[in-house]
């Protein structure tokens, strides 16, 4: 299954659409398309996000670091369990906030 990726502009924040899986196959598609929308601050609504791999996770650690490093955040939002448990795992949420819907990432950002 492919990635979808869409940017939606929220006032001053970016909100990141995810669908499908990122994965090998897909997180060149999303560096390319993350860049391009050069938000600093950005919410990752992952709540279509079916699977992420840890390619999928070094690439979210990479575009963390580039918005942390222009000034900006970004944060996680409405990841589903199977996502959340990798991020558990992984020790990514203790350091890229997560919260369980987009509407309260969005606040939280603005």
């Amino acid at each position: 299954m492919a990635l979808a990726f869409s940017a939606i502009p929220v006032g001053t924040v970016t909100v990141i659409q995810l669908a499908g899986r990122l994965d090998n196959a897909t997180v060149a598609e999303f560096d390319r398309q993350f860049l391009a929308t050069k938000a600093t601050l950005v919410v990752l609504d992952l709540a279509a996000l079916e699977y992420v791999s840890s390619a999928g996770l070094r690439s979210i650690l990479s575009a963390f670091k580039r918005v942390k490093a222009a000034g900006g955040n970004l944060v996680v939002a409405a990841a589903q369990p199977a996502v959340v448990e990798v991020f558990d795992v992984s020790g990514f949420r203790a350091l890229i906030p997560m919260h369980p819907d987009r509407a309260a990432a969005v606040v939280a950002l603005a």
